[in-house]
Protein backbone atom coordinates (compact mmCIF):
# COMPACT_ATOMS: atom_id res chain seq x y z
CA UNK A 1 0.00 0.00 0.00
CA UNK A 2 1.58 3.04 -0.76
CA UNK A 3 2.33 5.39 2.01
CA UNK A 4 1.38 9.50 1.76
CA UNK A 5 3.82 11.80 3.54
CA UNK A 6 3.26 15.18 2.03
CA UNK A 7 1.41 17.29 0.46
CA UNK A 8 -1.41 20.71 1.12
CA UNK A 9 -3.24 19.24 4.64
CA UNK A 10 -6.58 18.88 3.48
CA UNK A 11 -5.37 16.04 0.54
CA UNK A 12 -3.12 14.89 2.22
CA UNK A 13 -6.08 13.75 4.80
CA UNK A 14 -8.34 12.51 2.12
CA UNK A 15 -5.56 10.04 0.66
CA UNK A 16 -5.40 8.56 4.17
CA UNK A 17 -8.92 8.51 4.17
CA UNK A 18 -8.81 6.67 1.05
CA UNK A 19 -5.84 4.30 1.81
CA UNK A 20 -8.02 3.11 4.98
CA UNK A 21 -11.12 2.89 3.50
CA UNK A 22 -9.56 0.28 0.64
CA UNK A 23 -7.59 -1.68 3.52
CA UNK A 24 -11.71 -2.03 5.16
CA UNK A 25 -13.00 -3.31 1.76
CA UNK A 26 -10.05 -5.50 0.99
CA UNK A 27 -9.88 -7.24 4.22
CA UNK A 28 -13.26 -7.25 5.57
CA UNK A 29 -12.64 -6.21 9.06
CA UNK A 30 -9.84 -4.95 10.33
CA UNK A 31 -7.79 -3.49 13.61
CA UNK A 32 -6.84 0.30 13.75
CA UNK A 33 -3.38 -1.25 14.62
CA UNK A 34 -3.16 -3.37 11.41
CA UNK A 35 -4.25 -0.25 9.43
CA UNK A 36 -1.31 1.87 10.79
CA UNK A 37 0.71 -1.05 9.60
CA UNK A 38 -0.29 -1.55 6.34
CA UNK A 39 -0.44 2.31 5.67
CA UNK A 40 2.60 3.13 7.28
CA UNK A 41 0.40 5.76 9.04
CA UNK A 42 0.90 6.55 12.71
CA UNK A 43 -1.28 4.92 14.97
CA UNK A 44 -2.98 8.03 16.48
CA UNK A 45 -3.46 9.57 13.28
CA UNK A 46 -4.85 6.05 12.17
CA UNK A 47 -7.19 6.68 15.45
CA UNK A 48 -8.47 10.38 14.56
CA UNK A 49 -9.37 9.16 11.23
CA UNK A 50 -11.03 6.22 12.30
CA UNK A 51 -13.18 8.01 14.39
CA UNK A 52 -13.73 10.83 11.98
CA UNK A 53 -15.41 7.93 9.59
CA UNK A 54 -17.49 6.22 12.30
CA UNK A 55 -19.11 9.41 13.32
CA UNK A 56 -19.98 10.19 9.74
CA UNK A 57 -21.47 6.41 9.52
CA UNK A 58 -18.74 5.59 6.36
CA UNK A 59 -17.69 2.71 9.32
CA UNK A 60 -18.58 1.01 12.04
CA UNK A 61 -16.99 -1.01 15.12
CA UNK A 62 -18.14 -4.52 15.13
CA UNK A 63 -16.39 -6.08 18.12
CA UNK A 64 -13.55 -7.81 19.22
CA UNK A 65 -10.42 -9.73 16.84
CA UNK A 66 -7.84 -12.54 18.23
CA UNK A 67 -5.24 -11.38 20.25
CA UNK A 68 -1.44 -13.36 21.36
CA UNK A 69 -1.51 -11.07 24.68
CA UNK A 70 -2.94 -8.49 26.18
CA UNK A 71 -6.47 -6.34 24.93
CA UNK A 72 -8.49 -7.85 21.87
CA UNK A 73 -8.34 -5.41 18.96
CA UNK A 74 -11.66 -3.89 18.17
CA UNK A 75 -12.16 -4.38 14.25
CA UNK A 76 -13.49 -2.11 11.68
CA UNK A 77 -15.80 -2.63 8.52
CA UNK A 78 -17.69 -0.94 6.05
CA UNK A 79 -21.14 0.28 6.98
CA UNK A 80 -23.09 -1.28 4.75
CA UNK A 81 -25.86 0.42 4.89
CA UNK A 82 -24.57 3.53 4.31
CA UNK A 83 -26.09 3.81 0.82
CA UNK A 84 -27.08 1.74 -2.31
CA UNK A 85 -24.67 1.42 -5.59
CA UNK A 86 -25.66 0.85 -9.03
CA UNK A 87 -23.50 -1.41 -11.56
CA UNK A 88 -24.22 -1.93 -15.39
CA UNK A 89 -21.98 -3.32 -17.64
CA UNK A 90 -21.84 -3.32 -21.38
CA UNK A 91 -20.28 -6.34 -22.94
CA UNK A 92 -21.35 -9.37 -25.26
CA UNK A 93 -24.00 -9.78 -22.48
CA UNK A 94 -25.43 -7.16 -20.27
CA UNK A 95 -25.95 -6.65 -16.62
CA UNK A 96 -27.00 -4.89 -13.71
CA UNK A 97 -26.87 -5.09 -9.87
CA UNK A 98 -28.04 -3.18 -6.99
CA UNK A 99 -25.41 -4.01 -3.76
CA UNK A 100 -25.04 -2.29 -0.45
CA UNK A 101 -22.21 0.08 0.28
CA UNK A 102 -20.03 -3.07 1.12
CA UNK A 103 -20.61 -4.48 -2.55
CA UNK A 104 -22.73 -6.99 -1.64
CA UNK A 105 -25.24 -7.51 -4.11
CA UNK A 106 -28.80 -7.34 -3.21
CA UNK A 107 -30.58 -7.58 -6.94
CA UNK A 108 -29.55 -8.20 -10.39
CA UNK A 109 -30.55 -8.65 -13.64
CA UNK A 110 -28.71 -10.48 -16.78
CA UNK A 111 -29.28 -10.09 -20.54
CA UNK A 112 -28.85 -12.58 -23.36
CA UNK A 113 -26.57 -11.92 -26.03
CA UNK A 114 -27.54 -8.59 -26.78
CA UNK A 115 -25.16 -7.97 -29.66
CA UNK A 116 -27.65 -7.70 -32.60
CA UNK A 117 -29.43 -4.57 -30.95
CA UNK A 118 -28.51 -0.90 -31.40
CA UNK A 119 -26.75 1.12 -28.72
CA UNK A 120 -29.52 2.63 -27.96
CA UNK A 121 -32.03 -0.35 -27.62
CA UNK A 122 -29.60 -1.69 -25.08
CA UNK A 123 -29.65 1.89 -23.17
CA UNK A 124 -33.21 1.87 -22.88
CA UNK A 125 -33.52 -2.35 -21.79
CA UNK A 126 -30.58 -1.36 -19.06
CA UNK A 127 -32.14 1.83 -17.89
CA UNK A 128 -36.00 -0.04 -17.46
CA UNK A 129 -34.13 -2.32 -15.80
CA UNK A 130 -32.21 -0.62 -13.43
CA UNK A 131 -35.91 1.21 -12.15
CA UNK A 132 -37.41 -2.38 -11.69
CA UNK A 133 -34.26 -3.38 -9.66
CA UNK A 134 -34.98 -0.48 -7.47
CA UNK A 135 -38.50 -1.43 -7.09
CA UNK A 136 -37.54 -4.75 -6.57
CA UNK A 137 -35.34 -3.78 -3.30
CA UNK A 138 -37.67 -0.93 -2.34
CA UNK A 139 -35.11 1.53 -2.18
CA UNK A 140 -36.07 5.77 -2.88
CA UNK A 141 -33.74 7.21 -5.75
CA UNK A 142 -32.32 9.76 -2.74
CA UNK A 143 -30.76 5.55 -1.04
CA UNK A 144 -28.82 5.38 -4.36
CA UNK A 145 -25.23 7.17 -4.03
CA UNK A 146 -24.53 6.89 -7.57
CA UNK A 147 -24.59 4.71 -10.94
CA UNK A 148 -20.87 3.32 -12.41
CA UNK A 149 -21.03 1.84 -15.54
CA UNK A 150 -18.44 -0.38 -17.78
CA UNK A 151 -18.85 0.36 -20.85
CA UNK A 152 -17.46 -0.50 -24.24
CA UNK A 153 -15.75 2.92 -25.03
CA UNK A 154 -16.42 5.84 -27.26
CA UNK A 155 -14.57 8.11 -29.39
CA UNK A 156 -12.68 5.46 -31.08
CA UNK A 157 -11.89 5.01 -34.72
CA UNK A 158 -14.83 3.02 -36.50
CA UNK A 159 -14.00 2.69 -39.96
CA UNK A 160 -15.45 -0.60 -41.06
CA UNK A 161 -18.79 -2.37 -40.58
CA UNK A 162 -17.57 -6.07 -39.21
CA UNK A 163 -20.05 -9.27 -38.43
CA UNK A 164 -19.86 -10.08 -34.88
CA UNK A 165 -18.19 -6.55 -34.23
CA UNK A 166 -20.23 -5.74 -30.71
CA UNK A 167 -18.32 -2.00 -31.04
CA UNK A 168 -21.27 -1.10 -34.08
CA UNK A 169 -22.58 2.21 -33.26
CA UNK A 170 -21.15 2.54 -30.02
CA UNK A 171 -18.19 4.76 -31.17
CA UNK A 172 -20.27 7.89 -31.04
CA UNK A 173 -22.69 7.05 -28.24
CA UNK A 174 -22.65 9.17 -24.78
CA UNK A 175 -23.24 7.19 -22.55
CA UNK A 176 -22.73 9.19 -20.07
CA UNK A 177 -24.97 12.03 -21.16
CA UNK A 178 -27.88 9.20 -22.12
CA UNK A 179 -28.17 8.12 -18.44
CA UNK A 180 -27.60 11.43 -16.91
CA UNK A 181 -30.24 12.85 -18.90
CA UNK A 182 -32.75 10.19 -18.10
CA UNK A 183 -31.90 9.62 -14.32
CA UNK A 184 -31.35 11.92 -11.09
CA UNK A 185 -28.33 9.73 -10.29
CA UNK A 186 -24.41 10.92 -10.18
CA UNK A 187 -23.28 8.84 -13.35
CA UNK A 188 -19.26 7.23 -13.14
CA UNK A 189 -18.98 5.67 -16.87
CA UNK A 190 -15.30 3.56 -17.89
CA UNK A 191 -14.39 0.83 -20.32
CA UNK A 192 -15.19 -2.13 -19.25
CA UNK A 193 -11.40 -3.33 -18.90
CA UNK A 194 -10.90 -0.68 -16.67
CA UNK A 195 -13.82 -1.65 -14.71
CA UNK A 196 -12.78 -5.03 -14.22
CA UNK A 197 -9.54 -4.31 -13.19
CA UNK A 198 -11.55 -2.47 -10.52
CA UNK A 199 -13.09 -5.68 -10.15
CA UNK A 200 -9.68 -7.09 -9.46
CA UNK A 201 -8.15 -4.35 -7.35
CA UNK A 202 -11.59 -3.92 -4.61
CA UNK A 203 -12.67 -7.46 -4.49
CA UNK A 204 -10.67 -10.11 -6.66
CA UNK A 205 -6.87 -10.99 -6.85
CA UNK A 206 -6.25 -7.43 -6.55
CA UNK A 207 -6.54 -7.54 -2.60
CA UNK A 208 -2.82 -9.18 -2.36
CA UNK A 209 -1.20 -7.49 -5.64
CA UNK A 210 -0.63 -3.75 -5.96
CA UNK A 211 1.04 -4.46 -9.18
CA UNK A 212 -0.62 -6.47 -12.01
CA UNK A 213 -1.69 -6.32 -15.75
CA UNK A 214 -5.37 -7.11 -16.19
CA UNK A 215 -6.03 -8.79 -19.73
CA UNK A 216 -9.53 -8.27 -20.50
CA UNK A 217 -10.97 -10.63 -23.79
CA UNK A 218 -14.39 -10.73 -24.34
CA UNK A 219 -15.91 -9.12 -27.69
CA UNK A 220 -13.57 -6.85 -27.42
CA UNK A 221 -9.51 -7.05 -26.24
CA UNK A 222 -8.29 -4.42 -23.39
CA UNK A 223 -5.64 -4.56 -20.74
CA UNK A 224 -5.77 -2.92 -17.25
CA UNK A 225 -2.10 -1.73 -16.13
CA UNK A 226 -1.71 -1.74 -12.56
CA UNK A 227 0.95 -0.01 -10.59
CA UNK A 228 0.70 1.02 -6.78
CA UNK A 229 -2.68 0.15 -6.49
CA UNK A 230 -3.44 2.81 -9.51
CA UNK A 231 -4.77 2.20 -12.56
CA UNK A 232 -2.40 3.81 -15.50
CA UNK A 233 -4.62 5.85 -17.76
CA UNK A 234 -1.95 7.20 -19.90
CA UNK A 235 -1.66 10.93 -21.46
CA UNK A 236 -5.40 11.64 -22.53
CA UNK A 237 -6.81 8.21 -20.67
CA UNK A 238 -6.95 6.28 -22.83
CA UNK A 239 -4.03 3.37 -22.23
CA UNK A 240 -4.91 -0.13 -22.44
CA UNK A 241 -5.77 -0.78 -25.92
CA UNK A 242 -4.20 -3.99 -26.10
CA UNK A 243 -6.65 -5.31 -28.81
CA UNK A 244 -5.44 -2.86 -31.07
CA UNK A 245 -2.13 -3.52 -30.79
CA UNK A 246 -0.69 -5.09 -34.14
CA UNK A 247 0.11 -9.12 -34.07
CA UNK A 248 0.22 -9.52 -37.66
CA UNK A 249 1.66 -6.87 -40.08
CA UNK A 250 -0.72 -6.52 -43.39
CA UNK A 251 -3.10 -9.59 -41.21
CA UNK A 252 -6.74 -9.64 -40.69
CA UNK A 253 -8.55 -6.27 -41.43
CA UNK A 254 -9.99 -4.84 -38.36
CA UNK A 255 -13.32 -2.54 -37.65
CA UNK A 256 -10.57 0.02 -36.79
CA UNK A 257 -9.21 0.10 -40.55
CA UNK A 258 -6.07 -1.10 -39.60
CA UNK A 259 -4.88 -5.16 -40.17
CA UNK A 260 -3.27 -7.54 -38.00
CA UNK A 261 -4.80 -6.11 -34.53
CA UNK A 262 -5.05 -8.85 -31.95
CA UNK A 263 -8.32 -8.45 -31.59
CA UNK A 264 -9.25 -10.13 -35.11
CA UNK A 265 -7.76 -13.27 -33.68
CA UNK A 266 -8.40 -13.49 -30.24
CA UNK A 267 -11.69 -12.23 -29.51
CA UNK A 268 -14.94 -14.09 -28.70
CA UNK A 269 -16.04 -12.44 -32.13
CA UNK A 270 -12.98 -13.44 -34.12
CA UNK A 271 -13.22 -17.45 -33.13
CA UNK A 272 -16.46 -17.52 -33.63
CA UNK A 273 -15.98 -15.64 -36.82
CA UNK A 274 -13.22 -18.02 -38.28
CA UNK A 275 -15.45 -21.32 -37.25
CA UNK A 276 -18.18 -19.64 -39.10
CA UNK A 277 -15.92 -19.32 -42.30
CA UNK A 278 -14.65 -22.65 -42.22
CA UNK A 279 -17.70 -23.62 -42.60
CA UNK A 280 -19.35 -24.62 -38.83
CA UNK A 281 -22.55 -23.59 -38.17
CA UNK A 282 -23.26 -21.22 -35.42
CA UNK A 283 -26.16 -19.48 -35.94
CA UNK A 284 -27.81 -20.16 -33.06
CA UNK A 285 -25.04 -20.74 -30.61
CA UNK A 286 -23.37 -18.00 -27.75
CA UNK A 287 -19.73 -18.11 -27.41
CA UNK A 288 -19.88 -20.07 -24.10
CA UNK A 289 -22.18 -22.43 -25.52
CA UNK A 290 -20.26 -22.93 -28.27
CA UNK A 291 -16.49 -24.44 -26.31
CA UNK A 292 -18.13 -25.54 -23.64
CA UNK A 293 -17.19 -29.29 -23.62
CA UNK A 294 -16.17 -28.75 -27.05
CA UNK A 295 -14.95 -31.96 -29.14
CA UNK A 296 -15.09 -30.85 -32.71
CA UNK A 297 -11.66 -30.53 -34.12
CA UNK A 298 -11.96 -27.85 -35.83
CA UNK A 299 -13.35 -25.90 -32.79
CA UNK A 300 -10.44 -27.18 -30.97
CA UNK A 301 -8.13 -25.98 -33.26
CA UNK A 302 -9.12 -22.46 -33.38
CA UNK A 303 -9.38 -22.27 -29.55
CA UNK A 304 -5.49 -23.81 -29.64
CA UNK A 305 -4.72 -21.04 -31.79
CA UNK A 306 -6.27 -18.41 -30.28
CA UNK A 307 -4.63 -19.20 -27.51
CA UNK A 308 -0.53 -19.46 -29.03
CA UNK A 309 -1.82 -16.01 -30.17
CA UNK A 310 -2.48 -14.75 -27.42
CA UNK A 311 0.30 -16.09 -25.11
CA UNK A 312 2.61 -13.69 -27.91
CA UNK A 313 0.47 -10.93 -26.94
CA UNK A 314 0.85 -10.98 -23.10
CA UNK A 315 4.64 -12.30 -23.26
CA UNK A 316 4.86 -8.67 -25.20
CA UNK A 317 3.36 -7.02 -21.82
CA UNK A 318 5.55 -9.07 -19.94
CA UNK A 319 8.56 -7.92 -21.60
CA UNK A 320 7.70 -4.40 -21.23
CA UNK A 321 6.05 -4.13 -18.25
CA UNK A 322 7.49 -6.80 -16.42
CA UNK A 323 4.37 -7.23 -13.98
CA UNK A 324 4.25 -9.06 -10.64
CA UNK A 325 1.18 -10.95 -12.38
CA UNK A 326 -1.01 -11.00 -14.81
CA UNK A 327 -5.21 -11.60 -14.08
CA UNK A 328 -7.15 -13.13 -17.56
CA UNK A 329 -10.83 -12.29 -17.78
CA UNK A 330 -13.85 -11.77 -20.24
CA UNK A 331 -16.08 -14.43 -21.65
CA UNK A 332 -13.04 -16.09 -23.47
CA UNK A 333 -10.67 -17.82 -21.15
CA UNK A 334 -13.78 -17.94 -18.65
CA UNK A 335 -15.15 -20.37 -21.02
CA UNK A 336 -11.96 -22.19 -22.56
CA UNK A 337 -9.49 -23.71 -20.47
CA UNK A 338 -7.37 -24.61 -23.58
CA UNK A 339 -7.03 -21.12 -24.20
CA UNK A 340 -5.64 -20.56 -20.87
CA UNK A 341 -3.64 -23.73 -20.68
CA UNK A 342 -2.13 -22.47 -23.99
CA UNK A 343 -1.22 -19.48 -22.57
CA UNK A 344 0.26 -20.89 -19.59
CA UNK A 345 2.35 -23.21 -21.65
CA UNK A 346 4.08 -20.88 -23.88
CA UNK A 347 4.76 -17.47 -21.99
CA UNK A 348 7.67 -19.87 -20.15
CA UNK A 349 9.14 -19.98 -23.54
CA UNK A 350 8.17 -16.38 -25.22
CA UNK A 351 9.47 -13.89 -22.27
CA UNK A 352 12.98 -12.48 -22.66
CA UNK A 353 14.09 -11.83 -19.10
CA UNK A 354 14.48 -15.53 -17.05
CA UNK A 355 13.72 -13.03 -13.95
CA UNK A 356 10.21 -12.60 -15.81
CA UNK A 357 9.69 -16.38 -17.43
CA UNK A 358 7.48 -17.37 -14.30
CA UNK A 359 5.31 -14.62 -14.17
CA UNK A 360 2.22 -15.87 -12.51
CA UNK A 361 -1.12 -15.99 -14.60
CA UNK A 362 -4.40 -16.19 -12.86
CA UNK A 363 -7.98 -16.53 -14.16
CA UNK A 364 -10.16 -14.04 -12.81
CA UNK A 365 -12.97 -15.15 -10.11
CA UNK A 366 -15.22 -12.16 -10.03
CA UNK A 367 -17.57 -14.40 -12.61
CA UNK A 368 -17.82 -16.59 -9.08
CA UNK A 369 -19.77 -13.67 -7.92
CA UNK A 370 -20.26 -11.16 -10.75
CA UNK A 371 -18.40 -9.96 -13.54
CA UNK A 372 -20.74 -6.27 -12.56
CA UNK A 373 -18.73 -5.59 -9.29
CA UNK A 374 -16.32 -3.93 -11.60
CA UNK A 375 -18.52 -0.94 -12.12
CA UNK A 376 -19.46 -1.00 -8.02
CA UNK A 377 -15.61 -0.85 -7.64
CA UNK A 378 -15.28 2.08 -9.82
CA UNK A 379 -18.08 3.82 -8.16
CA UNK A 380 -16.03 3.28 -4.70
CA UNK A 381 -13.37 4.43 -6.15
CA UNK A 382 -14.72 7.67 -7.29
CA UNK A 383 -16.34 8.21 -4.10
CA UNK A 384 -13.17 8.15 -2.15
Amino acid sequence: MKKYVAGKPGLLKKMNKTSIIKLIVKNGQISRSMLSKRTGLALPSVMRLVDEMIEDKLIVEIGKGSSTGGRKPSLLTINSHYGYLIGIEIAIKCSVIITDFSGCILAKWESDDLGTSTPEEVLEKLLYQMEVLIDTCKLNHDQILGVGIGTPGSDFKHTIDKKRAILKGWNTIDIKGYFEENSSFKIVTENVARTRTQAELWFGHGRTLDDFIYVFIDQGVGIGIVKNDLIHKGDTGVAGEFGHTTIAYKGRECYCGNKGCLEMYVSAGAIMRALEEKGYDISDLSFDGLVAGATDDRILAELHESGSILATGIANLINLFNPHAVILGGIVPQSSSIVVDRIKTLLKELVFSNAARHTPVYVSEMNLRHECLGSIALLLSDFF
